[in-house]
């Protein structure tokens, strides 16, 4: 039995799968966008069977589906917190390597004078 939850964010997921897949066809970034459209469409088949999602957690010796979905997204929020992390400290870096060499390159721009 299909409830409307299901086909209403089955189509959302759907639409912003395709999306990403036509932006992959046209090369914008194809590498992520396909990460993207596989994510959209995972969550699409576990909204549509989520049989499937309580089997692969009974494999894995987890109880419940929905506990394995709050394992994944918990796992994942750590690793995209990690990342975004590390490329700020890289961000960050680079602006001072780059304020330095500014620096360095025009001395009396910051000596109080007007320039």
């Amino acid at each position: 039995m299909t409830t409307p939850f299901q086909v209403v964010s089955i189509t959302f997921l759907s639409v912003l799968a395709a999306r990403e897949i036509g932006n992959v066809i046209r090369g914008k970034r194809p590498l992520g966008r396909l990460f993207r459209a596989s994510v959209w469409l995972t969550a699409a088949v576990a909204i549509a069977v989520p049989q499937w999602v309580s089997m692969i957690a009974s494999s894995t010796g987890i109880r419940r589906g929905a506990d394995l979905v709050a394992y994944v997204m918990a796992l994942s929020f750590v690793g995209a917190t990690f990342y975004f992390y590390a490329k700020c400290l890289r961000l960050s870096r680079q602006i001072t390597a780059l304020t330095r060499h500014l620096a360095l390159k025009d001395p009396q721009f910051g000596g109080g004078e007007e320039p």
